[in-house]
């Protein structure tokens, strides 16, 4: 994939057209930026166009990425104290304190059933939404985030 010769070819606002164009891809391209979600907000996404018979899409290939393209970035994480001193996550467990950055890629393509030939998985179910208020930014919202695995 090459981004063309001008700086604006790796903007946020063009990097999911350059993606179509160069695959030839036909269809809503859209980039969903809800940091630590925004995978599964794309496959949520990717799904709602497939339900709705106005889009008339065959799949939607949904994309996620991370790239630590600067340290600025674990500048913000330190000074928080956001990040592990042991350079790693430990979730749910008490010796955890902090996470580990790292970088990754997913992909995957969805399609309705009536249009799979072979079928590799069932999405059972997906669901997005924002907590509203919290104790901070960065604070979840037990009760919105129950709601919100309720309505699947």
């Amino acid at each position: 994939l090459t981004l063309g010769g001008s700086g604006m070819g790796a903007t946020e606002a063009v990097i999911a057209g350059r993606v179509t164009f160069s695959l030839n891809l036909k269809g809503p391209a859209q980039i969903i930026n809800t940091a630590c979600s925004a995978s599964l907000v794309s496959m949520h996404s990717g799904k709602l166009h497939l339900r709705f018979p106005h889009d008339r899409m065959e799949s939607a290939l949904t994309t996620g990425i991370s790239i630590n393209t600067t340290p600025h970035i674990f500048f913000g994480n330190c000074t928080t104290n956001a990040l592990s001193f042991m350079g790693r996550s430990f979730t749910f467990d008490k010796s955890a304190d902090g996470f580990g950055r790292s970088e990754g890629t997913s992909a995957a393509v969805f399609k309705l059933l009536d249009y799979s030939r072979d079928v590799y998985g069932i999405l059972a179910g997906s669901q997005a939404n924002h907590d509203g208020r919290s104790a901070s930014l960065t604070a979840p919202n037990g009760p919105a985030q129950e709601r919100c695995i309720r309505s699947v």
